[in-house]
């Protein structure tokens, strides 16, 4: 549905994504979380199986690729400096390439802008709130007896919310560096703390500023498909993870703080992916990889492959790059 790829778009962090954030740090609880930041986004760039390549092209390419890229020392290992320095390289890539294709789909408009940093006005490419409005909150939508409203009310209210917090200054358009903080807060320092404030207000029903276990559980359980509700073990693995690793303090609810600390990792995310990996392949103990030890668990690697490398196995259609909503 045209409609739902729209949306899709507006916003890149809902907190309907916690589940996967919460089974990432099942996974990887040692790093406390580094990976789940980043994980939705790098692995919505990988095509499903039936449309990867064969594992000996993806073996190939990850050969030449460190070869020739990541290992910048040519000591034919990689340390933590080196993969966290590509992750990072490859991250900000799959950004901004999403950046350029959403920038360019809403079609902006040249406008005179002043901003903060100096007194002349420079003619720059913009949005404005009714490029997105109408794209993606058609009136048929917003019409109250639709029985999508509801969802589509609070989705436009957080979408005003963070389009006034990305305009810096709030001049009511947005220039394309303004977009990415619209579109991406989670990579923005200046309006990060919009994160917590959509996680409380998704999850404290009661309006006490503080998340429970029930509000949590109940929470997951209203964004998780039932195929995984099935697992016996998923409540009991949200509970351990709610009590293990996110309410620090141990007081039974996750405070503004807590919930902060989770979504917003006080640490270098791409640090921490990079010695995730070590730990997952390091066979010799060496604290390095080496180009076979990558190879050998290559299925788990697939994250180093720079976002230029899938295209050529999907069809030819706009990626969806974000599906959280």
């Amino acid at each position: 549905m045209v409609l739902t790829l729209k949306l899709i778009v507006i916003l890149t962090t809902s907190l309907c994504s916690l589940n996967s954030v919460v089974k990432s740090q099942a996974t990887h609880s040692s790093f406390e979380g580094g990976q789940e930041a980043d994980d939705h986004l790098h692995q919505n760039q990988i095509p499903p199986p039936g449309r990867q390549p064969s594992e000996p092209e993806i073996k190939d390419a990850l050969a030449e690729l460190i070869e020739t890229v990541i290992d910048l020392d040519k000591d034919d290992q990689l340390n933590s400096d080196e993969l966290k320095d590509w992750l990072e390289k490859n991250h900000h890539k799959i950004l901004d390439d999403n950046i350029d294709r959403q920038w360019n789909y809403y079609a902006p408009s040249v406008q005179e802008i002043h901003s903060w940093e100096g007194y002349a006005p420079q003619n720059l490419e913009v949005l404005h709130w009714n490029d997105i409005e109408k794209a993606n909150f058609p009136t048929e939508y917003m019409d109250p007896t639709n029985e999508h409203y509801a969802s589509m009310l609070v989705m436009k209210k957080r979408s005003e919310n963070r389009w006034k917090l990305a305009d810096k200054n709030t001049d009511t358009v947005l220039t394309k560096s303004e977009f990415k903080d619209y579109t991406y807060p989670e990579e923005s320092e200046r309006i990060r703390e919009v994160l917590v404030d959509e996680a409380i207000e998704d999850m404290d029903t009661n309006k006490d500023d503080v998340v429970s276990l029930d509000e949590f559980v109940a929470h997951l359980t209203d964004v998780t498909d039932e195929a995984e509700k099935s697992d016996p073990e998923w409540l009991g693995t949200q509970q351990n993870h709610f009590t293990v690793y996110l309410d620090k303090d141990k007081d039974g609810t996750l405070s503004r703080e807590e919930l902060r600390a989770w979504l917003i990792p006080p640490f270098n995310k791409h640090e921490a992916e990079a010695w995730r990996l070590i730990t997952l392949a390091d066979g010799d103990k060496d604290r390095t990889l080496t180009r076979d030890e990558i190879l050998e668990h290559s299925e788990q690697f697939h994250i180093l492959l720079p976002p230029d490398f899938w295209p050529k196995f999907m069809d030819n259609e706009i990626p969806n790059t974000h599906d959280e909503l």
